[in-house]
């Protein structure tokens, strides 16, 4: 790792990775040492370390906070501008009572 992790026993840890084509993962890891971390499971996508393009993104995160990565996505628009196509996502984050007064939902 590029910066020390600073760890508490009593959680486990997952990296959430974010490969080139906007796909995310979640890994669970185990901590070596606050430089080093082994993923628990193989990716299935492509990691990336090279030049030519973005290395692959990631963040590690303890379980105890799982719960707040939660997003609720509320609008997708394809966008092209300068060759890049790229979508645009709005969200907002997910909490369990969002849906309680809703009976649709």
């Amino acid at each position: 790792l590029s910066e020390p992790l600073n760890l508490n026993d009593n959680y486990s840890y997952w990296m959430s990775i974010n490969n080139r084509f906007g796909n995310l993962e979640n890994i669970p890891i185990r901590v070596i040492d606050k430089w080093t971390v082994e993923m628990l499971e193989k990716p299935v996508s492509e990691i990336y370390t090279g030049w030519n393009r973005d290395k692959t993104s990631y963040v590690i995160h303890a379980d105890d906070n799982l719960s707040s990565l939660a997003m609720l996505v509320t609008n997708v628009e394809p966008q092209a501008r300068d060759n890049n196509y790229s979508v645009s996502i709005t969200c907002s984050n997910y909490e369990c009572r969002y849906h309680k007064d809703n009976k649709e939902a």
